[in-house]
C-alpha cells in the first residue's frame, strides 16, 4: 500500500531530474497525473518549506538545493555504504563491468548503490530500483546463501503474483536453478549471510 500524497511529492523531484528545466504548473500536473488544484497545493506548500521557488513571474519552478543539502546530510551519516561504494567502484574498474550493492526488502530486491560500466553497451540500473528476488542475479545470490532446507521453506514464502514470463516462479525449478548456480560457480555457495556484489550477468532469468 502507497500513500499517494508522498508518491506525489517523489515522482515531482524525479520529474525534475528528467527535465532538467523549470516547469509551468500545467506542465508539473500533466506529468504527475494530478489535478491543477492538487498541484497548486504541491507547489505552494514546496516553496513554503524552501523546497521550491518560481523562476520568474509566470517562468515556472524549480527546485532549490535543500532537497540536495538534505541528501547529502543523509548519505554522510552512512559511512558504512560510503566504504562499500568504493569497493564496488574498484570492482567496476577492475571487472570493466556494471557492479550493484544490492539488500532484499521481503520478496523483492533493492538496488543501494549502482556503478555502471564505462562501456559503451552496458548494463544499466538506478539506484532505488526494486526487482523480484528470484529473476536477477543479486536476488538468486542472496537466495543461494541460505542452506538447502531454509532456500526450500524461503522459495515457498516468496510472492510471484509480480513475475515476468521468463522468470521460473515453480519453487521447485527455482531451487534447482539456484543449486545448479552454485556448482557452476555462478552463485556463492551456501554460508553466512552476506551483502553481494554482483557484475553485470544474469543467468537462467
Amino acid at each position: 500500500m502507497t500513500v499517494k500524497q508522498a508518491s506525489n511529492v517523489l515522482r515531482f523531484f524525479e520529474f525534475f531530474s528528467a527535465q532538467q528545466g523549470p516547469a509551468t504548473l500545467t506542465q508539473l500536473a500533466d506529468a504527475l497525473r494530478i489535478p491543477i488544484s492538487s498541484t497548486s497545493n504541491l507547489v505552494d506548500t514546496l516553496r513554503s518549506d524552501g523546497y521550491l521557488f518560481e523562476v520568474k513571474r509566470r517562468g515556472g519552478y524549480y527546485p532549490t538545493r535543500k532537497m540536495h543539502d538534505l541528501n547529502v546530510a543523509i548519505l554522510s551519516g552512512n559511512p558504512l555504504l560510503s566504504l562499500i561504494h568504493e569497493a564496488i567502484l574498484d570492482l567496476r574498474n577492475e571487472t570493466g563491468e556494471t557492479v550493484l550493492l544490492a539488500a532484499r526488502d521481503g520478496s523483492d530486491v533493492v538496488y543501494l548503490d549502482v556503478v555502471e560500466s564505462t562501456q559503451g553497451i552496458r548494463y544499466s540500473a538506478d539506484v532505488g530500483s526494486r526487482k523480484p528476488i528470484y529473476a536477477i542475479s543479486s536476488g538468486k545470490a542472496m537466495l543461494g546463501s541460505l542452506g538447502d532446507i531454509e532456500l526450500q521453506r524461503e522459495i515457498e514464502l516468496l510472492d510471484y503474483s509480480g513475475a515476468a514470463s521468463t522468470s521460473i516462479t515453480d519453487p521447485k525449478a527455482l531451487f534447482e536453478n539456484i543449486v545448479a548456480g552454485r556448482k557452476r560457480g555462478d552463485l556463492p555457495p551456501a554460508g553466512p549471510s552476506l551483502m553481494t556484489r554482483v557484475c553485470r550477468f544474469d543467468f537462467g532469468s
